[in-house]
């Protein structure tokens, strides 16, 4: 492939602009001609006509012989930096041969010639301004083609026509922002069902199998083919991807469709949220509604189907009193059981065992004959599993190292028939023992003494 330097030689040594000796540019005008060339640059529909057509790389070997005499926006604004240009006609010459050029080769209604018509709108519009020579010749400007802007007839969004559910007015609201007038110049080539034998376009049925644009979406939102929004932002989907599907990446209407999708996702976000809340009937709707099925069910209906349908009622009903029977039998032969709680009585508090008292039961269990030694031995050893028994069989023990509980076990042992006393009462056994003794040991003590002054006399 050539550069763009050799190709732009190339292309100023085949076509010569023809010198105009008489009516020169003037300096005001090279400089208008600068500033309009960086204008037609910066278009948004432009890009097509920046650089020479590269028909070997699009596949387009018919390209160089229908346009013999190629021109690019690049070229005009190479020969004009280099004074190659002698008069404003020559550099308007030039201009106009890129849109030619264009509407030769793709054809009046060629999606291409749409953007270059924008583009030679605007070329022409800047031209109206151009500075004027002082002499008497004026600029020779051309009559303006006639453009056939899609703007003119851009078609209207019917919302008031619309009578379908609330959840789809926003995609009607959609569809009104898409039509919207700053985005006409990307949107009008998603408008209407593409013309595949108007525009040339053999393969296009071929390559897209549903097709799909604007004016068929609205239809269908008019007619509530749409049963939920998610099917429209399908169909708004499957817009955008035919034309990606279709179309290369280097074409403009690649990247309009990419603007515009961008511009459908960020209006879709917006849509608010509807939730479907599954409202709970209270009792009393419910009671109005079974009694207005069964009031429905006693309208007059046809004679001939009356009898069944009064012997299935009939049998549904007693069916419904064996039911309510059977619950009511089950109920009143089903035994109560009342569970009892038991009650739980905290343990006795024993009586605590005083030095006296133990001192007390020693005495007592030194005075047991051999016989109930056992029964002790017993008793002892199974509170203190460890104590040692010399070859006599008999246990050395000092009574203060047994528990408290051990103790109240010798006791019952050794009083066996004596109420079992808790607490503080128990305390009046041996207290009251005790208290016996010393009145016996004094008694005695009394009559030793009068015994003795008896015998003193």
């Amino acid at each position: 492939m050539l550069s763009n330097n050799t190709y732009y030689n190339s292309q100023v040594n085949t076509l010569p602009s023809p010198p105009h000796a008489e009516q020169k540019m003037s300096r005001e005008q090279h400089k208008y001609c600068g500033a309009m060339m960086r204008n037609l640059k910066k278009h948004r529909d432009a890009s097509p006509f920046l650089k020479p057509v590269d028909y070997v790389k699009l596949n387009l070997p018919e390209y160089p012989k229908i346009v013999t005499k190629p021109m690019d926006l690049l070229m005009v604004e190479s020969k004009l930096n280099s004074f190659q240009y002698g008069t404003v006609e020559e550099f308007i010459s030039d201009v106009r041969l890129i849109f030619d050029n264009c509407f030769k080769f793709n054809g009046p209604e060629g999606m291409l010639s749409v953007l270059c018509q924008n583009v030679e709108s605007a070329f022409e519009k800047g031209l109206r301004q151009m500075p004027m020579l002082v002499t008497n010749s004026p600029v020779i400007i051309h009559k303006k083609r006639e453009i056939h802007c899609p703007s003119k007839d851009y078609p209207e969004t019917y919302t008031n026509q619309f009578t379908g559910k609330g959840e789809l007015k926003y995609c009607v609201q959609t569809l009104r922002e898409l039509k919207k007038p700053k985005y006409r110049q990307q949107m009008y080539p998603f408008l209407s069902p593409v013309d595949p034998i108007a525009l040339n376009l053999p393969d296009y049925t071929t390559i897209i199998q549903h097709p799909m644009d604007l004016s068929t979406i609205e239809t269908k939102l008019l007619n509530q083919q749409y049963q939920e929004p998610i099917q429209f932002q399908q169909d708004i989907q499957l817009m955008f991807n035919n034309c990606y599907l279709y179309n290369p990446p280097s074409l403009p209407i690649y990247r309009m469709a990419k603007e515009m999708e961008k511009v459908f996702e960020d209006y879709w976000q917006k849509r608010p949220q509807i939730t479907h809340l599954k409202k709970k009937r209270p009792v009393a709707a419910a009671v109005a509604a079974a009694a207005a099925a069964a009031v429905k069910m006693d309208e007059p209906k046809p004679i001939k189907n009356k009898k069944k349908v009064v012997d299935q009622e009939i049998a549904q009903l007693e069916r419904t009193i064996q039911d309510i029977s059977k619950q009511i039998q089950s109920m009143k032969t089903k035994p109560t059981t009342i569970k009892k709680r038991k009650l739980v009585h905290p343990p006795p508090v024993l009586y605590e065992f005083t030095f006296l008292d133990k001192k007390e039961l020693s005495h007592e269990i030194n005075e047991l004959e051999s016989h109930h030694l056992n029964a002790i031995v017993d008793i002892i050893k199974s509170s203190m599993p460890d104590l040692d028994v010399n070859d006599q069989k008999e246990i050395e023990l000092d009574i203060d190292s047994l528990d408290n509980l051990t103790l109240h076990r010798l006791y019952n042992v050794i009083h066996p028939n004596k109420k079992k006393m808790h607490g503080k009462k128990q305390k009046i056994s041996y207290s009251e023992k005790r208290t016996d003794k010393d009145s016996s040991d004094s008694s005695d003590t009394e009559q030793d003494d009068s015994a003795s002054d008896s015998d003193s006399d």
